[in-house]
C-alpha cells in the first residue's frame, strides 16, 4: 500500500494542471466577450463549480488566479499596486461555499443527474449579488480620475443585471452540453454525431440562428424598430422552450442574447436597464417552465416505456399461448390417431373385421382424410405460419385457395423486409386479414378480395395491411357461401371489427375503414416493440418444433 500512493498522486497531479490550464484558457477567451451588462464570465464561474468534481476544484482556483495574476500585471499601472493585490483573490472562492450549499442540500448537482432550475435560478440570483459586491469593492481601492464620482444607483442595477444575465445565459448552457457529453460515454465523435441527430441543434441552426440574424440586419439598419425587434428576439426562446423544455429555454437564450448584445454595442442605448431586465425575467420564466416541461415529458416517456414494456410481454404470451394451444391440438391428433388404431385392431380380434371393422375403420378413415384439408389451411397452424410464413399462408397454398375454390377472385401483394418482422407480428397481422375476411364474407356480397401488406423500419419495425373488399351482388350470387362461410367462422374469433382493434392496440396501432367506389377498405398499421421481450423470428418455429 506504501508503494501505491506515490502512483496515485502522481497521475492526479497532471489531471489537476491540465484542469487549471483549460480553465485559465476559458477565462481568457470568455473574458473577451464580457461587457457591464452582458458579464459571461460570472456565467462561466458558476458552471464550472456545478459541473466540476470537488477534488479539482483547487486546480480552478489556481487558473483563475494565473488569469488574474496577468490582468494584474498588465493593468498595474494603470489601477495602482493595491488593486492589484485585490485583484488576485478569485471571484470563484466566493462563489464557492455558496456552490457547495446548494450542491450538497438543494439539489443542484448536475454532475451526479440532478438539475433543480428553480435551485439555479435562485442560486444564480446570489452568485449576481456577490459578484456585484466583488466589483463595488474593487472600484474601492481604484484610483478614480479627478473629478469622477461613482454614481452607485446606476452601476449597482447595472452590474447586479449584467452578471445575472451573464449567468442565465451561460450556466444552463453548460449543463446542455454537459449532459450530452455524458450521454454519449464522455466521446467526443459520439457527442458531435448526437448534436448532427439533435432535433435541437437542428431547430436552433437552422430556424432560430438565421431568425435572430434577420432581426438583428433589421435592428441595425432602422433604429426606430430596435425596441420591438428585441422583444421579437424572445419568440424563439419561448419556442423552444414548449418544445424541447429548459434545454431548448437554454440554447434559445443564448442566441437571443448573443443577438440584442449586438443591437446594444451597435447603437448607445439609453434604456439598457430595462431591456436587461425584461431578459432576465424572460430567461428566468422560461428556464422554470422549460424544466416543468421537460419533467412532464419525461414521465410521458417512461410511462410509454412501460406500456411498451407490458405490450411486449403480452405480445410474447399470445405467441407462446398459440404455440402451447398447437401442441396440445398436435396431442389430441396423435390421441385421435392412436384410439382409432386399437378401436380398429379390437374390432378386427372380436371377428368383425370384414364388415362392421372395415365399415368403421373405413369411416375413420375417411373422417382423418377430410381433416387434413382443413389443418392444411388452417391459418394458426404452426406448420403454416412457422414454417411457410406470410407469404406461405397468403399464397395459393392457403387462404387463395379457400376463397378461390369458394369462387371469390382473390389477390395479394407483400413488399418490404418481412424478416424484420417478429413471428408475432406475422401473427397479428394475419388474424387481422382473416378477421376482415370473415366479418366482410359474414354479408355474402364479396365478390373480389385484394389483400396488400407493406412493411418497412425506420426507428421502429411497422407494417401496414390493407384488405379491399369489392362488392358485387350479381358474381356473390355465384359464390359457394356454403362452403366458404364455415370454414372462415371456424377460425375467426367471430368479434369481427373489435378483434381488429384488440391486434392494433396490442402493437400500438391504429384501425381505419372507409368505404370505396366498388365497396370498402380496411387498413391496419402495427408498430413492432423495441423491447427484447418479444420474440425473434426464429424462436416461434422452434419452440414449435420442440413441443
Amino acid at each position: 500500500m506504501e508503494r501505491v500512493k506515490p502512483i496515485v498522486r502522481s497521475s492526479a497531479l497532471p489531471r489537476q494542471f491540465g484542469v487549471a490550464v483549460v480553465y485559465c484558457a476559458s477565462v481568457a477567451l470568455l473574458g473577451r466577450f464580457s461587457m457591464s451588462h452582458w458579464i459571461v464570465l460570472t456565467g462561466l464561474h458558476l458552471g464550472a463549480l456545478l459541473l466540476v468534481d470537488y477534488r479539482y476544484w483547487p486546480a480552478l482556483f489556481v487558473g483563475d488566479v494565473a488569469w488574474l495574476g496577468y490582468l494584474s500585471i498588465t493593468s498595474y499601472a494603470q489601477f495602482g499596486a493595491l488593486w492589484a493585490l485585490v485583484n488576485l483573490i478569485p471571484p470563484i472562492a466566493w462563489y464557492a461555499p455558496l456552490v457547495l450549499m446548494f450542491r450538497e442540500h438543494w439539489g443542484l448537482d448536475p454532475a451526479r443527474g440532478s438539475t433543480n432550475m428553480p435551485a439555479l435560478v435562485v442560486c444564480a440570483a446570489a452568485v449576481s449579488g456577490i459578484a456585484t459586491m466583488i466589483t463595488i469593492g474593487q472600484m474601492q481601492v481604484a484610483p478614480l480620475p479627478s473629478g469622477s464620482l461613482l454614481h452607485y444607483e446606476e452601476i449597482i442595477p447595472r452590474l447586479l443585471l449584467g452578471n445575472l444575465l451573464g449567468v442565465l445565459t451561460v450556466t444552463p448552457v453548460l449543463l446542455v452540453w454537459q449532459q450530452g457529453l455524458a450521454g454519449s460515454g464522455w466521446r467526443w465523435g459520439a457527442w458531435i454525431r448526437q448534436c448532427m441527430d439533435s432535433r435541437l441543434a437542428i431547430e436552433a441552426t437552422f430556424a432560430v440562428a438565421p431568425f435572430i440574424g434577420a432581426l438583428c440586419w433589421v435592428g441595425d439598419r432602422h433604429g426606430e424598430l430596435r425596441d420591438v425587434v428585441q422583444l421579437a428576439m424572445f419568440l424563439p426562446v419561448v419556442v423552444l422552450a414548449m418544445r424541447r423544455g429548459w434545454r431548448g429555454a437554454a440554447v434559445g437564450g443564448l442566441v437571443a442574447s448573443s443577438g440584442i448584445m449586438f443591437l446594444m454595442l451597435a447603437h448607445d442605448d439609453t434604456v439598457v436597464l430595462q431591456t436587461e431586465a425584461m431578459m432576465v425575467v424572460a430567461m428566468a420564466a422560461m428556464l422554470v417552465i422549460g424544466a416543468r416541461i421537460t419533467y412532464l415529458d419525461t414521465r410521458a416517456e417512461r410511462e410509454q416505456s412501460a406500456m411498451r414494456t407490458a405490450l411486449a410481454q403480452t405480445q410474447r404470451q399470445v405467441v407462446e399461448d398459440d404455440a402451447e394451444l398447437r401442441a396440445l391440438a398436435r396431442a389430441l391428433e396423435e390421441f385421435r390417431e392412436s384410439f382409432q388404431g386399437v378401436l380398429h385392431h379390437m374390432l378386427g380380434r372380436s371377428g368383425g373385421a370384414t364388415k362392421t371393422g372395415g365399415a368403421v375403420g373405413g369411416s375413420l378413415r375417411g373422417s382423418h382424410l377430410t381433416a387434413s384439408p382443413n389443418a392444411a389451411v388452417d391459418p394458426l397452424h404452426p406448420s403454416m405460419l412457422a414454417e411457410w410464413g406470410l407469404p406461405g399462408v397468403l399464397g395459393k397454398d392457403a387462404l387463395a385457395r379457400l376463397l378461390q375454390d369458394a369462387g371469390v377472385d382473390y389477390a395479394w401483394d407483400l413488399r418490404g423486409p418481412v424478416k424484420l418482422l417478429r413471428q408475432g407480428t406475422h401473427l397479428a397481422l394475419y388474424r387481422v386479414v382473416l378477421e376482415a375476411l370473415t366479418d366482410a364474407c359474414s354479408r355474402r356480397d364479396v365478390a373480389a378480395v385484394r389483400i396488400r401488406i407493406r412493411c418497412g423500419a425506420q426507428r421502429r419495425s411497422w407494417a401496414v395491411a390493407v384488405v379491399d373488399i369489392q362488392c358485387d351482388p350479381e358474381r356473390a350470387a355465384r359464390v359457394d357461401w356454403g362452403q366458404l362461410l364455415p370454414r372462415l367462422h371456424l377460425r375467426a374469433s367471430g368479434l369481427g371489427r373489435r378483434a381488429i382493434d384488440h391486434q392494433a392496440a396490442l402493437f400500438e396501432g391504429a384501425v381505419r375503414e372507409r368505404p370505396t367506389q366498388r365497396g370498402r377498405r380496411v387498413t391496419v398499421g402495427l408498430l413492432q416493440s423495441e423491447s427484447q421481450l418479444s420474440d425473434e423470428p426464429g424462436d416461434y418455429p422452434t419452440r414449435l418444433r420442440r413441443a
